[in-house]
């Protein structure tokens, strides 16, 4: 199981002067590239759901796919959603298996962003998922940002490069964040992410990387590489079918390859895998008896707690059930899957939980024993 917790992740990268490449994942083909070059390489890596995907395609579809390809990966894997900036969708993308955040700070100053930054960050904790906070290249103040990390609790920040700076040198805006960064890691002395539309040179690359760079996303590269190639391909066949996928997953390896290599991620996986944590799930178990309610009391107070359970963070699925034995000890079932073991603690005193547990559930289940299992690493 090659998923791992994204926060070891990155601090290994930090801590050993690389960069994890994330990579923008829309669709399978994309991510079939990715693991083609990553398992070559030998490169651990991101997969980044960016928020503008989810109304394009369908996440339900998508998020499984890429933790099901995750988990056989044979190098280290993390899921980062890139938020668009509320509570709720940061919810279900985590409840549908993303271990990473990744939010937009516009003004790291505007109150209104460190409330709504504050609320993530402490439900993301509760998950076992660290926020990254992204902030713009011409925001790189000192004080500002400790401020921000000392208010927000805020656990990593990213400087994003737009494809031009304010003044048209897309140099001078690479060393404006070069010489921000070198400043900050004076002061701050935490993992930087870098958010850029095209990859850096080698040189700057490096120089960043020193100054405490230690994942690098792309922003739309995987998906200029598909297009070019199927604009190419109709081209040359006046409008005639699209590329095969072979030749699409073959593009997006080459090109995946290019900034594994870049980051001097390649070769990375083997010593990751050895300290880094697996990202397991937990099963909560609760079997039990109910006294005081009929048949249909007992349907409806079930389908009332698979509803209200099913939306607290880190709660991957709610599975109800009812002895096949006649005559079993205990007749019913809870099997609540969390997606880390943080969630046990965060779960247990969720408003939502205790409101159900206290109203509907513990005054007609007296009888019940809850066990909490950690997901096997074999």
């Amino acid at each position: 199981m090659a998923l791992v917790d994204m926060r070891e992740m990155v601090r290994h990268a930090y801590d050993h002067h690389y960069a994890v490449p994330a990579f923008e994942v829309e669709c399978l083909d994309l991510l079939a590239g990715v693991v083609i070059a990553a398992e070559q390489w030998q490169s651990p890596f991101i997969v980044t759901i960016p928020a503008a995907a989810v109304a394009t395609v369908d996440q339900e579809l998508l998020l499984p796919a890429v933790e099901a390809a995750a988990r056989k990966s044979a190098v280290p894997v993390a899921i980062e959603y890139r938020s668009g900036g509320t509570v709720a969708e940061t919810i279900t993308a985590i409840n549908r298996g993303c271990n990473g955040i990744a939010v937009s700070v516009g003004s790291p100053l505007a109150q209104e962003g460190r409330a709504l930054l504050t609320e993530m960050v402490k439900m993301a904790t509760g998950c076992g998922i660290a926020i990254e906070a992204t902030i713009p290249s011409d925001n790189l103040d000192s004080d500002t940002l400790q401020q921000l990390i000392t208010t927000t609790g805020v656990g990593r920040l990213a400087v994003a490069i737009s494809g031009a700076s304010r003044d048209g040198d897309e140099l001078a805006q690479w060393r404006r964040v070069e010489e921000g960064l070198q400043r900050l890691q004076r002061s701050l002395d935490l993992p930087w992410g870098l958010s850029c539309p095209v990859a850096p040179e080698s040189a700057q690359l490096q120089q960043l990387i020193t100054s405490g760079v230690a994942k690098v996303g792309e922003c739309g590269a995987l998906a200029a590489v598909v297009t070019a190639l199927v604009r190419d391909h109709l081209h040359s066949l006046d409008g005639e079918n699209l590329p095969d996928r072979a030749r699409i997953r073959e593009a997006v390896a080459s090109e995946a390859e290019s900034w594994m290599r870049l980051t001097q991620a390649a070769g990375k996986a083997p010593a990751l895998l050895q300290t880094v944590t697996p990202w397991l799930p937990v099963e909560h178990l609760i079997i039990f008896n109910v006294e005081g309610l009929d048949e249909a009391g007992v349907t409806a107070m079930l389908h009332r707690g698979r509803e209200v359970l099913s939306q607290i963070a880190g709660v991957r699925e709610v599975v109800t059930g009812e002895a096949i034995k006649e005559g079993a000890a205990y007749r019913y079932t809870w099997l609540v899957q969390f997606c880390h073991p943080a969630v046990i603690a965060s779960y247990r005193d969720h408003p939502q939980h205790v409101a159900f547990a206290d109203d509907y559930f513990r005054p007609v289940a007296g009888e019940r024993i809850s066990i909490d299992y950690l997901w096997s690493r074999a």
